[in-house]
C-alpha cells in the first residue's frame, strides 16, 4: 500500500469505526519510560522490558524480549536487500517530492534499515528496547526511538514513512487505524507512506517456514506455522519453534 501524503488523505485511508467502537482521543501511554514521551536509545539501559504489565512489551513474543539477541540468527540482515531494494524504489517512484528522510515504524532489528540506511537518513522506532538494542548494534548511525507506533508522536515530518510486517502484530481496526493516523502525522506533503504487512485477507495461505542461520559461535533455526482458525474474522495465528545452539553446544528449544 502507498500513498501520497496530501492534505487529510492518509489519515481517512479507513472508514469510520463502526458505532460504538472505541477510537483512541490523543497518545497512547507507553509501557516504559515517561507516559506520552520518546526515548532515545541511551535512555533506555536501566529499564526491564519484560517486567512490564498491561497491552505493551510484555504481550511482545519473546523474540522481541529476551530472545532479542538470537534475531539476526533467525533472520539475517543480508537476506533483506532485495525486497528493501523494491521497497526504496517504490518510495522514490511514488513519492511527490524528494526522499532523504525516512521514519520506520516498528523497525524491529533494522533488517530493512541495514540496507536502505545507504540511501536515506533512517529514524527508526519501536516498542522494544530489546529489539532497539539488537538494530544499533547493527545501525549505529541511525536515529533509534523507543515509542509506540499507535501513538508516538515526534514533532517533526519525513519524506516518507515506511511500515513493515510490524502491522502484523496489530490485531483489531482501531489499532490499524491509530498506525495509519500517525504515518499521516509524521508524513510531509507530497510524501509517501508505505505499509507492507505479510499478508492481506484476499491472498492469504495457511503455510509453514523454516530457515535460520550460523554465527561463529551460536546458530538458531525456526520452524513457522502461519494458520487462520476463521477465516471469516480479521486475525490469524504464527506459531514459531526455535531450535537456538549455544557456544556450550548444547541445543534448546523455545
Amino acid at each position: 500500500l502507498i500513498t501520497p501524503q496530501r492534505s487529510g488523505q492518509l489519515a481517512h485511508l479507513l472508514d469510520e469505526p463502526p458505532e460504538g467502537a472505541v477510537r483512541p482521543s490523543g497518545p497512547v501511554p507507553l509501557e516504559v519510560g515517561v507516559p506520552h514521551e520518546v526515548l532515545e536509545l541511551g535512555e533506555m539501559h536501566g529499564l526491564e522490558s519484560r517486567a512490564q504489565t498491561g497491552r505493551g512489551l510484555s504481550d511482545q513474543p519473546r523474540m522481541y524480549g529476551d530472545l532479542a539477541s538470537w534475531f539476526h540468527l533467525i533472520t539475517a540482515p543480508e537476506e533483506y536487500a532485495e525486497e528493501a531494494e523494491r521497497y526504496r524504489r517504490l518510495m522514490l517512484e511514488s513519492a511527490q517530492r524528494p526522499v532523504k528522510a525516512i521514519l520506520e515504524l516498528g523497525s524491529g532489528g533494522g533488517n530493512n534499515a541495514s540496507h536502505l540506511k545507504e540511501h536515506f537518513a533512517m529514524t527508526l522506532v519501536d516498542l522494544s528496547p530489546d529489539m532497539l538494542e539488537v538494530s544499533w548494534a547493527l545501525n549505529p548511525e541511525c536515529e533509534h526511538l523507543v515509542g509506540d507506533m499507535r501513538s508516538v508522536r515526534l514533532g517533526r515530518t519525513f519524506d516518507a514513512v515506511f511500515l513493515h510486517d510490524a502491522l502484523d502484530y496489530l490485531i483489531t481496526e482501531d489499532e490499524l487505524r491509530a498506525t495509519v493516523e500517525t504515518a499521516a502525522a509524521h508524513c510531509a506533503p507530497g510524501g509517501v507512506a508505505l505499509l507492507v504487512p505479510d499478508h492481506v485477507r484476499e491472498t492469504f495461505r495457511t503455510r509453514t517456514d523454516h530457515g535460520g542461520n550460523d554465527g561463529q559461535d551460536r546458530a538458531a533455526r525456526y520452524l513457522e506455522w502461519t494458520w487462520d482458525p476463521d477465516p471469516g474474522d480479521t486475525t490469524y495465528f504464527v506459531d514459531y519453534v526455535y531450535l537456538l545452539r549455544d557456544q556450550d553446544g548444547i541445543v534448546r528449544t523455545e
